[in-house]
């Protein structure tokens, strides 16, 4: 043989040894604390289909964090393209690499509420789009499962609920190629006609400020609808249509989520709004009788501002609290501590 044809035989030998190995691994439906990398082998080897869930969230947090990355970047790529099925591909020295055509990833976090802050203020999962693809619902106040010892009607709710899942894993999660489930005209007008609500209300300038999680919306209460469809239907969900009261429903459940978005997004605006004054406050004060300008606090400080006229209205913000005085040097302005002393 000729080494043209060693080789070629050596890299076909490689790929079956590759799928054989793939297929050893054991069939599973659930991770949790999971990188990015080893995300992607698993879903290769589960039919592109697996499920994110953690009762805690505090390790999968971390590792979305960027705990396992280098310089601390965040996780999120295969999440990203796991919500909207985007093709994905790996290629790494020293192992094989991961090809997914049609990832399918579904992720459900009970988050710890320090963890919860840090995630949802994380300015990376913001611009990135992971943190608008989610329903987040933060409870602040500790709480306990109820108890319902000997209830005969949660004994009957969770045996039709296991039963549910377990006939609907069966019939389409080891299908090779989706089922359709067909949407009667009144649900489909109803999730339109959503869709056309939350866009004109964007084009009135309504919705500025969460402007990227709007965009969303729509898509999530059809999400939301095939679930309690599936839920109602179990495996006979492909030969239902999909009826207007599910739509509705869909449609009431994305919009608690939605006024729960705006309310976080106040809170997180706040809270990064107060650090910038107080980043800006200290580096003023530390700059004695020499003073600041704007372009210095944002050289110094670029994580937390986006721009100079992003510092400089923290600057302007303090100047109309009283917090720092402004005094005009040539074309600019220059940021001075307060109390300075008196000119000689």
């Amino acid at each position: 043989m000729t080494r043209t044809a060693i080789a070629e035989r050596l890299t076909e030998l490689r790929a079956k040894e590759a799928e054989l190995i793939r297929q050893m691994a054991p069939p599973h439906h659930i991770v949790e604390d999971i990188t990015g990398e080893k995300l992607g082998v698993e879903m290769e080897a589960n039919n592109e289909e697996l499920f994110s869930a953690s009762q805690d969230g505090r390790g999968a947090c971390k590792t979305m964090l960027g705990k396992y990355v280098a310089g601390k970047q965040s996780d999120e790529d295969l999440y990203l393209k796991g919500f909207s099925g985007d093709s994905h591909a790996q290629d790494r020295i020293g192992r094989p690499g991961v090809s997914l055509n049609e990832p399918i990833l579904s992720l459900a976090w009970a988050v710890q509420l320090d963890y919860f802050d840090r995630v949802f203020a994380n300015k990376t999962l913001w611009d990135s789009g992971f943190l608008c693809r989610c329903l987040p619902c933060r409870i602040a106040a500790n709480s306990s499962n109820p108890e319902y010892a000997d209830d005969p009607e949660l004994t009957k709710a969770m045996a039709t609920y296991r039963a549910r899942i377990g006939d609907i894993l069966s019939e389409y999660h080891e299908r090779k190629s989706p089922m359709l489930v067909v949407v009667d005209r009144a649900a489909f007008t109803a999730l339109e006609e959503y869709d056309r609500e939350i866009r004109r209300a964007i084009g009135k300038g309504e919705l500025d400020s969460i402007r990227s999680f709007a965009l969303r919306w729509a898509e999530i209460a059809w999400r939301i609808a095939l679930i309690f469809h599936c839920a109602e239907h179990g495996k006979a969900s492909h030969l239902c249509p999909l009826c207007e009261a599910t739509a509705q429903h869909a449609i009431d459940v994305t919009h608690w989520f939605a006024r729960h978005q705006a309310d976080l997004f106040g809170k997180v605006m706040k809270s990064a709004q107060n650090d910038k004054l107080s980043v800006a406050l200290a580096f003023v004060n530390r700059s004695g009788n020499a003073g600041i300008i704007a372009d210095e606090l944002y050289h110094k400080e670029q994580k937390l501002f986006e721009k100079v006229r992003d510092a400089r209205a923290a600057l302007d913000q303090l100047v109309a609290e009283e917090s720092i005085i402004c005094r005009k040097s040539g074309k600019s302005y220059r940021f001075y501590r307060k109390f300075l002393p008196k000119d000689r």
